[in-house]
């Protein structure tokens, strides 16, 4: 456990403040998988709401499987995380 985990469950208020306890609570590469599952989720509900705006057959059939690809890469990302 970190010195500010552990000074939490103690609960003493000398945690570092600001960007560095940011920095100190979440490693940069937690932020960043975090971002990209939310650019993902987004990308999710973009393709969804296309695919039913989208007449011709081809390319509503190229948004779904875009759409299911994505789908699988969340899983992976989120299964990954665990």
């Amino acid at each position: 456990m970190t010195k500010i985990a552990i000074d939490a469950m103690k609960g003493e208020r000398n945690a570092p403040t600001g960007a560095h306890a940011t920095r100190e609570r979440h490693q940069t590469l937690t932020i960043a998988l975090h971002w990209i599952t939310v650019l993902l989720v987004v990308t999710q509900f973009t393709l969804a709401i296309l695919h039913d705006q989208v007449s011709d057959a081809e390319a509503r059939r190229s948004v779904l499987t875009a759409h299911r690809s994505v789908g699988i890469l969340i899983g992976l990302l989120v299964i990954g995380c665990v």
